[in-house]
């Protein structure tokens, strides 16, 4: 069961973190708009993070629904699926941590926007 949890936030981890940095090189003209209008580089960042933080929790509140309606349709099957507060709380603060990390890591195209590049 460990390793399935693992894999999983594994592969959440790099869907994930490709999105956001698709969505990055995407933005990347508007970010050096940004730049060349005075806005500091670490405003950008907390940007990309906040844009990874909420992507995280919408898919935490999307997958919930999901969640109880499986586990009410295992209960059909005589199949008890525990979907206790804890365990729902470890799940939540692991899936916005990953979408964290994923937005950490898809700060590696900021580093060659040149707002100079406008002009080419």
């Amino acid at each position: 069961m460990i390793c399935t949890m693992v894999l999983a936030l594994l592969v959440g981890l790099a869907v994930t973190s490709e999105t956001l940095y698709a969505a990055v090189v995407a933005q990347s003209k508007e970010f050096a708009v940004l730049e060349a209008l005075g806005i500091p580089r670490n405003h950008v960042i907390k940007l990309v993070l906040a844009q990874s933080f909420w992507l995280g929790l919408g898919g935490v509140f999307m997958a919930l629904p999901c969640t109880v309606v499986l586990s009410r349709a295992a209960l059909s099957m005589r199949t008890r699926v525990v979907l206790s507060v804890p365990i729902l709380s470890l799940t939540f603060a692991l899936t916005l941590g990953m979408a964290i990390l994923a937005g950490l890591s898809s700060l590696r195209p900021l580093r060659g926007i040149e707002p100079a590049k406008l002009l080419r």
